[in-house]
């Protein structure tokens, strides 16, 4: 065995424990992790990152953060779009030709002498006009 030989006379090692990068089942943990909790998984591989020593694992650790950061960050940009589409809400445009017939159950708008603006269902409305005092015949 040659003098600082930390492989203990076996040549089939390449690796010294120093080199190690995480196995398979912590980085299947990790990915599930990051799946299900991403702001936990970034802090954790944030607060492992700093601590850790072994360069593999610090690459590692500092790849998981940054998977962990972008899927945070999608997230959240994807929530903030769907919040600003619900909170837009339906917007009619009243002016122009009646597309989808009369809305059901929205009041007509009085414009005076008989008659009344009634929006329609998809977009545009309809000026309905009645001359008399319309009753249900019997």
């Amino acid at each position: 065995m040659p003098p600082g030989d930390t492989t203990g006379g076996n040549p089939s090692s390449d690796r010294t424990e120093a080199g190690r990068p995480y196995e398979s089942s912590a980085v299947a943990g990790a990915v599930l992790l990051t799946i299900f909790a991403p702001f936990v998984s970034l802090v954790a591989a944030l607060l492992l990152h700093g601590s850790e020593r072994d360069p593999a694992r610090k690459r590692q650790l500092g790849t998981w953060a940054a998977i962990s950061g972008v899927y945070l960050a999608v997230g959240f940009l994807v929530g903030v779009m769907v919040f600003a589409s619900i909170a837009s809400g339906p917007h009619r445009n009243t002016r122009g030709p009646c597309i989808g017939g009369p809305a059901l159950g929205v009041p007509a708008e009085p414009l005076g002498d008989g008659r009344y603006r009634q929006p329609c269902a998809i977009s545009g409305s309809e000026i309905i006009r009645f001359d008399e005092e319309w009753t249900p015949s019997p």
